[in-house]
């Protein structure tokens, strides 16, 4: 195999792995609850709610890896499009002339947003799962929470942005 097919095939391997783990993580509480035992669980108070978090370690050992993979390639990939697209399009702007485009500027502004999520929300998912326990302060809690809730809130209507902007151009293109 050509390294190129390789890489594509760990990339396909991932990004189907990602919904998978997200979902297991999230079903995983609720299956077995029929019988309450009390050596699996642990209770984890944040602020003033309390739930009941099963202790499988296996699965959480999955999931800090799989986050802390996450925080790495999207730090890492995140930084490196915001500085090589400026670059890119001061230096070479006449040989690339996509990139003179007004989806490009969304791209930086998803980028961006993508690397706000990646320093304030997977960091506090870590500490969750690694140490089973959040910020011991509830207002830190919860604007931890509302800032990562907000960055995805643009991070999703950025997408939406670049998705008008590209069908516009490729509707105008067309026409004219």
């Amino acid at each position: 195999m050509s390294p190129p097919s390789v890489i594509s095939l760990l990339s396909i391997l991932y990004l189907t792995s990602l919904p998978l783990i997200a979902i297991m993580t999230n079903l995983y509480p609720y299956l077995g609850t029929d019988t309450q035992d009390t050596q699996d669980t642990q209770e984890v108070q944040a602020g003033d709610c309390t739930m009941q978090e099963d202790m499988d370690e296996s699965l959480m050992v999955g999931v800090v890896i799989n986050q802390s993979i996450i925080f790495i390639i999207g730090g890492f990939g995140n930084i490196l499009t915001l500085l090589a697209i400026p670059y890119v399009r001061m230096k070479y702007g006449r040989q690339f002339s996509i990139l003179q485009l007004n989806s490009v500027v969304l791209i930086l502004h998803l980028s961006l947003a993508d690397l706000l999520y990646t320093l304030v929300g997977f960091p506090n998912f870590l500490q969750v799962y690694f140490y089973r326990k959040g910020p011991e302060d509830w207002r830190m809690c919860y604007f931890l929470g509302l800032f990562r809730n907000l960055v995805a809130y643009v991070d999703f209507n950025t997408i939406a942005m670049i998705s008008c902007c590209v069908a516009r151009h490729n509707l105008c293109r067309q026409c004219g």
